[in-house]
């Protein structure tokens, strides 16, 4: 069932995109247009508010070289921006291409939303902050993402144990994370590093591709 919930997740995730994508090549046509507006005054104007509206679009928008992954991510930003939280992505996403796309949606996806409901609530916007790394290192693929975290963290084989507020912020989903990393023969680890919360994914590359 979780599967099948993280698949329809990616789908409609995947759709709202395409939608998006489509709407914001109509609108640098629309804009071609407005700029023919005879009035200086009401040209301005219509500008202003048409780029303002599409800048978020554009700005969200991945290309890390995997369409899975820049979907994930590019869901996953939207999301953050809703909450005003700032989300900063380094990500080689032909790094993670041997991942099977649903085990790709179970890890980043899972990930990204432990870390934006860590910060969601946060009442410092400066301290709303979330870091994305995802990058090949010798035979290695990584996968690392951090949130701010201003509590202690106590763990359980080396997961955050389940206390209420531990699990509700960054309990669920972990093990089903570390079970589809240790199937491709990589490990995950959790700790809290200097005020940040840090989930590190390491994945051995397959032979054919180092």
């Amino acid at each position: 069932m979780m599967l099948s919930n993280q698949r329809e997740r990616y789908l409609q995730s995947k759709h709202d995109i395409d939608e998006v994508n489509r709407k914001y090549h109509d609108l640098k046509h629309y804009i071609h247009a407005i700029r023919a507006e005879s009035d200086p005054g009401e040209r301005a104007r219509y500008m202003d508010e048409l780029e303002e509206s599409i800048k978020g679009y554009e700005r969200s928008s991945m290309d890390t070289g995997n369409a899975v992954l820049d979907t994930m991510l590019t869901a996953k930003s939207q999301q953050a921006d809703r909450y005003r939280i700032t989300m900063t992505i380094v990500a080689d996403g032909t790094a993670v291409s041997f991942l099977d796309a649903m085990d790709l949606v179970t890890v980043i996806g899972n990930a990204l939303d432990n870390a934006i409901e860590a910060v969601a609530g946060v009442p410092e916007a400066e301290k709303r902050l979330i870091r994305v790394a995802i990058y090949r290192q010798d035979a290695l693929t990584m996968v690392r993402v951090e949130n701010y975290f201003a509590g202690s963290l106590r763990t359980v084989q080396g997961l955050p144990s389940t206390t209420k507020g531990d699990a509700r912020h960054h309990g669920y989903g972990l093990k089903n994370m570390r079970d589809t990393a240790e199937r491709y023969g990589g490990s995950l680890t959790a700790r809290v590093e200097d005020g940040w919360f840090v989930l590190r994914v390491l994945l051995p590359q397959p032979a054919d591709r180092r």
